[in-house]
């Protein structure tokens, strides 16, 4: 009985950790809303959100760029590439890709069709 209770005890501990080291890694995201820049979670991310990213920034959602000047963005770790890929106007961005552009760019949150 005595190990049930402390087993309890350490798993509500580590759940609570847990809890704490989610919400501090939450990914913000500066997208154009009402006219404004703003920064927000990338889970509230809409279809036609304008995202702006910088060097080194994750993309948050699968997108299209809309403007953008030496953009290229590093595709690794979802399609095994070793090298970044050069994007231009129109292109599309996958989420998870990192930004290794040397200006800000303009991207555009886009829904894939539904099947």
């Amino acid at each position: 009985m005595l190990n049930f209770g402390i087993g309890a005890l350490q798993q509500r501990k580590a759940d609570q950790a847990i809890a704490i080291l989610q919400s501090k890694l939450v990914v913000q995201t500066k997208v154009l809303r009402d006219g404004k820049w703003q920064f927000i979670p990338s889970a509230l991310l809409v279809p036609d959100d304008v995202i702006e990213l910088s060097v080194g920034d994750l993309v948050p959602a699968d997108a299209c760029i809309i403007k953008a000047q030496n953009f290229s963005a590093n595709e690794a770790a979802l399609t095994g590439e070793s090298m970044p890929k050069n994007k231009t106007q129109n292109d599309k961005v996958l989420a998870g890709s990192v930004s290794v552009g040397v200006n800000p760019s303009q991207l555009q949150k886009f829904s894939p069709p539904s099947i």
